[in-house]
């Protein structure tokens, strides 16, 4: 029916917003020099949720590259190797 679709716009506008609202932030962090400007601002974002989400969106290839999550101290030795490469990612070129 045209109400569904309309909340589904409705949805999709403001998740679009969210997203801009973040793609603001990194554009930000870029013209204050603390993120690379070598990479359009969509894109970093992009890149970024890609690089944190990617273990949670497919978690049995993690497991079978990097074997399993046996306890909290596995889980924070992943989330410190992602968000090392997540700076190193967004890190500003000398």
């Amino acid at each position: 029916s045209s109400s569904a679709a309309s909340d589904v716009y409705k949805r999709q506008e403001l998740r679009r917003e969210h997203y801009q609202r973040k793609s603001a932030g990194v554009r930000s962090g870029q013209d204050c020099g603390v993120l690379t400007r070598d990479v359009d601002p969509g894109a970093l974002m992009v890149m970024l949720m890609s690089l944190t989400g990617w273990w949670s969106t497919v978690p049995q290839v993690a497991r079978m590259l990097c074997g399993p999550l046996e306890d909290e101290e596995a889980h924070e030795r992943q989330r410190a190797v992602v968000v090392d490469a997540a700076r190193r990612l967004a890190a500003p070129r000398d």
